[in-house]
């Protein structure tokens, strides 16, 4: 029998990831050094905290700013605003749902944000239900979230598709009790999720 409902991320599979490609530079205005001073700090001391609600938004920006000499509101308007759609993925996602799927949205990101890409994405009303690893405490691949993500999901009699584009979470969400997914912005994964005759 065929899931009921799946569950996607966010960042690869239906948006660009601003983290990647030359975000770092570009919001320390050109200045490389700069740049990969605020990447490393990224990485290795806000992005885990702030994902799991440890960390006030403010401070995230306020670092970062320090280390690019750059304003704290202009990094952040610069953040938000290279969340980039993924057409092919944002095509698969309307497919999931034209076909009857609950989507659940599963992301390791900041629910705050929420609000703003409702108004920016006309397709985010497709969505049923939002995980957000701020809200739960946990981030993928931690095992915490996966329960949640399986309760927005609701009851199914089979396990529902979890999609994500980073073997880890896939593998967790496989051992959580999902039918786990490997993924990218192709949205080659709506051929599982959907079905074969899915063209992308």
């Amino acid at each position: 029998m065929r899931p009921a409902s799946v569950a996607l991320d966010l960042g690869g599979i239906l948006l660009t990831d601003p983290t990647l490609g030359k975000f770092w530079v570009d919001a320390a205005g050109g200045d490389e050094s700069a740049g990969e001073r605020a990447k490393e700090l990224w990485f290795r001391e806000l992005r885990e905290p702030f994902e799991r609600g440890e960390l006030l938004e403010d401070r995230v920006w306020d670092e970062l700013g320090a280390v690019t000499y750059s304003s704290p509101a202009s990094i952040r308007q610069r953040f938000l605003g290279n969340f980039l759609e993924l057409p092919k993925g944002i095509a698969a996602l309307r497919a999931c749902q034209a076909s009857g799927l609950k989507v659940v949205l599963a992301t390791n990101h900041y629910s705050p944000w929420v609000p703003l890409w409702r108004e920016r994405f006309d397709w985010f009303s497709l969505i049923s239900e939002v995980v957000c690893s701020s809200d739960v405490r946990a981030r993928k691949p931690e095992s915490a979230f996966y329960s949640a993500a399986l309760s927005a999901c609701g009851p199914s009699q089979s396990r529902p598709y979890f999609v994500d584009d980073l073997v880890e979470n896939v593998d967790a969400a496989s051992m959580a009790g999902f039918e786990g997914l490997l993924g990218d912005g192709t949205g080659a994964w709506a051929q599982v999720v959907v079905g074969r005759g899915y063209a992308q």
